[in-house]
């Protein structure tokens, strides 16, 4: 990271230099060609010449040392943004570990009730299944962000599904009041793995910005295309990070601090949508929270 801020510096004094090296080798050409030519229509001629090649020079000059910054500050950010999404990943598979490390030892190393212990081996098992969870995304990520990626379509249950996973955040989630609202058949071909991530990572964002006690509403309809949407009353996102937040690894200003995070499930549930030719679109909900609505063409349709 310093490397590249050091380089950055070289190339705004490299910038300077070479602006102060044409401009004092401007003033030498004015002085010769002011001794050469005594007659001033020429030596105005010639310097017009000057001036017009010297303003060329510096405008191409400044574009390229403008593209090469910008290219050093984008390679500053994406390695700032990889380091912080190590440092997140690193957090998010400890912390499960770490978990199920000290019940399996209290356990081992205690005597307990039964009771007590079947409820530290669904705790357990519950931070397994969020370990399996997050791996599952990394992987996901690096296959769906690859050309070619191989589909197992069918025709699945989308209400099938989605209620597999909110079975899944009513344990995790047990405070919540979670809601499936549907409308339509809610069949249609699909790569099963791929809806079960794409809703549990929606399901995942909604419950781990929103306050205990707070409502979720998931939404399935089956129109000319299928509509899912997800409603919740967290802390929502800022209007000018409703884009940023579908690229990876990128996290919005509100949930830094809030909760930890890869900032990998956005990105991945815009992948999967990109796969079947789908949008995605979040909004404010009112009084407080976000909508994240997604669009999925009905029997592979293109999007008009």
């Amino acid at each position: 990271m310093k490397l590249r801020k050091y380089r950055l510096y070289f190339l705004i004094i490299l910038f300077l230099y070479v602006i102060l090296q044409l401009t004092w080798w401007g003033i030498q050409l004015e002085r010769n060609y002011r001794l050469i030519y005594p007659d001033g229509e020429v030596y105005f001629y010639k310097l017009s010449m000057i001036i017009g090649e010297g303003l060329v020079f510096c405008v191409l000059l400044f574009l390229g040392f403008r593209f090469i910054h910008k290219t050093i500050k984008t390679d500053m950010q994406l390695a700032k943004t990889e380091n912080t999404f190590l440092l997140s990943v690193t957090h998010e598979l400890k912390t499960p570990l770490a978990s199920i490390r000290l019940m399996l030892d209290t356990l081992l190393k205690r005597k307990t009730d039964e009771e007590t212990q079947r409820m530290m081996i669904n705790n357990a098992q519950n931070a397994l299944n969020k370990l399996h969870q997050q791996i599952e995304n990394i992987l996901l990520a690096t296959r769906t962000n690859g050309v070619g990626i191989n589909l197992w379509n069918s025709n699945i249950e989308l209400e099938s599904i989605a209620e597999t996973a909110l079975k899944k955040y009513r344990q995790w989630y047990p405070t919540h009041h979670w809601n499936l609202q549907k409308q339509g058949s809610l069949v249609f071909p699909f790569d099963p793995e791929l809806m079960s991530a794409l809703l549990s990572n929606l399901l995942d964002n909604a419950a781990k910005y929103s306050s205990p006690g707070s409502n979720i509403i998931v939404s399935l309809k089956q129109v000319d295309e299928i509509i899912i949407e997800i409603k919740d009353e967290g802390i929502g996102f800022k209007e000018q990070e409703q884009e940023q937040v579908l690229k990876a690894f990128y996290r919005g200003t509100q949930s830094r601090g809030q909760q930890p995070g890869t900032g990998l499930g956005l990105h991945l549930v815009q992948n999967i949508i990109k796969i079947y030719n789908g949008s995605i679109a979040i909004r404010q909900n009112e009084p407080q929270g976000s909508i994240i609505e997604i669009r999925l063409p009905y029997h592979g349709k293109e999007k008009q």
